[in-house]
C-alpha cells in the first residue's frame, strides 16, 4: 500500500490531508475548525459500484436522481475565504414501481486543476456520471467504467505559468489535455408503437379526451333533465327548461290565468276576461304536451308548446252579441207554444193548439277573430285591440223546423191513454197530456226536440186517476178561534181510496208518450184515510162588516147580532134564573141542531125534560141559544141557564150564525 500525504502546512486552516491506498485515492474535505468532512471518493466509488451490478436500466446514482448531473465528489474549494459546504452522503433511493429502463451511465474520477491563486493550494478529485448516447431502450447493458484516481498535489505560486503545476514543490510538465468523452453507444432501432414525440399522436389523444369529456357531459345532462322539460322547451314563449312537472304546471297556470282581450266594433271598445267569453285553460293537457315534447333521453328539444284552451262557442257568441248587438237586431229562433181554450159555460177542454212563432233574420258578431286572438295568445303572442264585425244571418231554428216540432207534439198528445180500476175507467184528454210535453231548441242541430217532462207527469197523472177511478177521502173540518183554541169539528171526515203504485203508472205513461204508442192499463186502489183541515174563524171583529159575533147583555136582556162593528139584529131574551144563572165570558158556537131533546137538573135536584126544542146553538157545554115557545113574554131571568128567544127570532139566529161564531155574555 502506498500512501501519499499532503503536508499539513500546505493547506492552511483545513484538515490534515489526503490519502491514497493501493492506487485508489481518498480525499477528505476539510471544514473550518478541523472538523472531519465527507469522503467524496468513497461516495463516488460506491455510486460506481452500484451502477456496475449488472442490473441495466434499474436507476441512476443518487446524484443523477436528484437531477444535479454531478456526483458527490464535486470539487471543493478549500480556501479559507470560501469554506466548502458539507456534502450530504448519497442516500439510497427506493426502486421505482414501474419505469422504463434507465440509460447506461459511465462513471469516472478525474483530476481537475483550476487556475491557481497566489499562495493557495487546491486539490480536486471529481467523480463524473456521463450518460451514454441517448437511447429509448438499450439493447444491451453498458458496464460503467471507473477511471483510476491518481493523487495530484498542485501548488499555485504567484507568477507561475498557468500551464505549469508544482507537485510537492517540484515543477511538473504542462497539464495534460482534457480526457475525451467515450464514443457514443449506437442507438438501437426504435420499437414500433407509441411515440411520445409524434405530434399527430398527441392530437389523437387530445381528440379522444375531448370526446370522452363530451360523453361524460352528455350523460350528466341526460341525468339532470330526466323527468324535466328539455333544453329549448318553452310554453307560450316562456322558457321552461329544467322545470319539473309541478313547476311546469305552476308556470302554465300563471300564464293562463287572467288572460284578457280588448275588442272594438263600431267605435265601441270592450275588454273581456277569458272566462266571460267561454275560454278556459286546460292546465293538465298543456303539462302533458310539454312533457311529451320532452320525452326521450336526448336533453335538448326545441319546441314552443302553446297553452291548451277550451272554447265554448255559444257562450262566446252570447257575450259578444250582448256587448255589441241590441236585442231588436239579433236573429230570433222560431218557437212553439201551447194554447188551450174552453167553450163558454163548459168545463171540458174544447181546443188544444201548438202555436208556432216564426223566425226572424238578424245581426250577430263574427267570433272568428276572437278565437284567433286567443289562439295567438296561447302561443305567446300579445295581440292588440281586435277589430270585430257583424254578420246578417238566419237564426239556427227556422219556422219550418218549429212547425215540424209542433206537428209532432200534436200527434203525441192525441194518443190513446186509458186507465181502469174496478168498474171505473178513464181516458186522458189531449189538454191533460199536452202540458207534459217539452220543447228544447238545439241551435247546433237547427231543430226543436219534443220531449216528456217526467216530473210534470208525476205531479199530474196520479191526481187525475184518484179523482176519476178512485174515491177521494173527505177531510174533517176543525174550527179554531183566533186565539188558537179548537172550537169544534165543523164537518166529519170520510175515508176514501187512491191508486196504488203511482210511480209504476207514471213510468208507463212516460214510456208510451215518448214512443208515441197507445196505453191501456189496469190500476189497483188502496184505502186512503181522511185528514183534518184546520179552519180558522173570526178575527175581524173591530171593523165594519167584519166577522160575525153575538152579544148577550144580561142587564138589558138583549141578544144583539153583529158583523164586526155593524149591528144586524137585536132581540129581547130570557136568561138564567138566579139559582141557575147564564155563564159569563167569550165563547164560540161549537154545534147546532134544528131540533134537539133537552134535559137537565133543577135547583132542588129534580130533573126536567123538553123534547124537540128547535133552533139550538150550543156555545159552551150545555148552554145554548134556542127557541122557547112555552114563554109568552121575554126580558127577565127564569131559564135553567140557556138564552131563550121566540121561535121566530131563534130561527133567525140559527140561520145567520154558523159554527164558530163568537158569543160574548156579560152584565
Amino acid at each position: 500500500m502506498t500512501e501519499l500525504v499532503i503536508p499539513d502546512d500546505t493547506v492552511s486552516g483545513h484538515t490534515k490531508g489526503a490519502h491514497v491506498y493501493n492506487g485508489e485515492s481518498s480525499v477528505t474535505s476539510a471544514t473550518p475548525g478541523g472538523e472531519p468532512g465527507v469522503d467524496k471518493v468513497s461516495a463516488a466509488k460506491a455510486a460506481a459500484a452500484k451502477t456496475s451490478t449488472g442490473k441495466a436500466g434499474r436507476g441512476k446514482t443518487a446524484a443523477a436522481k436528484a437531477g444535479t448531473g454531478k456526483t458527490a465528489g464535486q470539487a471543493v474549494d478549500q480556501s479559507p475565504q470560501a469554506p466548502a459546504p458539507v456534502a450530504a452522503a448519497a442516500q439510497p433511493q427506493p426502486p421505482p414501481i414501474f419505469k422504463a429502463p434507465a440509460k447506461p451511465v459511465e462513471h469516472a474520477v478525474k483530476p481537475v486543476v483550476t487556475p491557481p491563486d497566489a499562495g493557495q493550494t487546491h486539490v480536486f478529485m471529481a467523480v463524473t456520471n456521463e450518460p451514454a448516447a441517448d437511447v429509448d431502450e438499450p439493447t444491451e447493458v453498458v458496464k460503467p467504467v471507473v477511471a483510476a484516481v491518481k493523487p495530484v498535489v498542485a501548488t499555485a505560486k504567484p507568477g507561475a505559468d498557468d500551464n505549469t503545476l508544482t507537485v510537492l514543490g517540484v515543477p511538473t510538465a504542462p497539464k495534460p489535455p482534457a480526457a475525451k468523452d467515450p464514443p457514443p453507444v449506437p442507438r438501437p432501432r426504435p420499437r414500433r408503437g407509441f411515440n411520445r414525440h409524434n405530434p399527430l399522436m398527441w392530437l389523437l389523444v387530445g381528440a379522444l379526451v375531448l370526446v370522452l369529456a363530451g360523453v361524460i357531459g352528455l350523460l350528466v345532462a341526460v341525468k339532470h333533465f330526466e323527468g324535466k322539460a328539455k333544453i329549448g322547451t318553452s310554453v307560450a314563449g316562456e322558457d321552461v327548461a329544467g322545470q319539473t312537472v309541478d313547476q311546469v304546471r305552476a308556470t302554465v297556470q300563471r300564464l293562463g290565468s287572467g288572460m284578457q282581450l280588448t275588442t272594438e266594433l263600431g267605435g265601441k271598445t270592450v275588454q273581456f276576461d277569458m272566462g266571460k267569453l267561454g275560454v278556459t285553460l286546460d292546465a293538465q293537457k298543456t303539462v302533458d304536451q310539454v312533457m311529451a315534447a320532452s320525452a326521450g333521453w336526448w336533453p335538448m328539444h326545441v319546441a314552443n308548446v302553446p297553452l291548451a284552451l277550451n272554447f265554448n262557442p255559444d257562450k262566446m257568441q252570447q257575450a259578444l252579441d250582448d256587448a255589441f248587438v241590441v236585442a231588436a237586431d239579433r236573429p230570433k229562433d222560431a218557437a212553439v207554444s201551447l194554447e188551450v181554450t174552453t167553450d163558454a159555460g163548459s168545463s171540458s177542454f174544447s181546443n188544444v193548439k201548438f202555436a208556432v212563432t216564426p223566425s226572424v233574420q238578424g245581426k250577430t258578431v263574427d267570433t272568428a277573430p276572437v278565437t284567433a286572438a286567443f289562439t295567438a295568445m296561447a302561443g305567446g303572442r300579445k295581440p292588440s285591440t281586435v277589430p270585430l264585425s257583424t254578420l246578417t244571418i238566419d237564426p239556427p231554428i227556422t219556422t219550418d223546423k218549429a212547425s215540424s216540432a209542433a206537428d209532432k207534439a200534436d200527434q203525441m198528445s192525441k194518443g190513446q191513454f186509458k186507465f181502469t180500476s174496478g168498474n171505473k175507467s178513464y181516458s186522458l184528454q189531449q189538454a191533460e197530456v199536452a202540458p207534459w210535453l217539452t220543447f228544447t231548441p238545439n241551435d247546433a242541430a237547427g231543430q226543436i226536440a219534443v220531449g216528456v217532462d217526467q216530473a210534470a207527469v208525476a205531479a199530474g197523472l196520479p191526481g187525475i186517476l184518484n179523482a176519476e177511478v178512485a174515491t177521494p177521502p173527505v177531510n174533517q173540518q176543525v174550527l179554531y178561534s183566533p186565539e188558537g183554541q179548537q172550537i169544534a169539528v165543523d164537518s166529519p171526515g170520510k175515508d176514501g181510496t187512491q191508486v196504488a203504485n203511482p210511480d209504476k203508472i207514471v213510468q208507463a205513461m212516460v214510456t208510451a208518450l215518448s214512443s208515441q204508442q197507445p196505453l191501456s192499463m189496469s190500476v189497483s186502489t188502496v184505502t186512503k184515510a181522511f185528514g183534518t183541515d184546520k179552519v180558522p174563524v173570526g178575527g175581524a171583529y173591530d171593523q165594519p162588516n167584519g166577522s160575525k159575533w153575538i152579544e148577550i147583555n144580561q142587564t138589558t136582556f138583549q141578544v144583539i147580532m153583529w158583523e164586526g162593528t155593524t149591528k144586524i139584529h137585536q132581540f129581547t131574551c130570557v136568561t138564567g134564573a138566579p139559582k141557575t144563572p147564564t155563564i159569563d165570558g167569550t165563547f164560540y158556537v161549537y154545534i147546532k141542531y134544528a131540533s134537539k131533546d133537552m134535559r137537565g137538573t133543577n135547583a132542588d135536584g129534580s130533573t126536567w125534560f123538553a123534547g124537540g126544542v128547535q133552533w139550538v146553538c150550543f156555545f159552551i157545554r150545555g148552554f145554548a141559544i134556542h127557541a122557547a115557545p112555552w114563554r109568552a113574554t121575554f126580558g127577565y131571568r127564569a131559564s135553567h141557564g140557556c138564552v131563550n128567544l121566540s121561535t121566530a127570532n131563534a130561527k133567525i139566529v140559527y140561520d145567520w150564525a154558523p159554527v164558530g161564531t163568537r158569543v160574548v155574555v156579560h152584565w
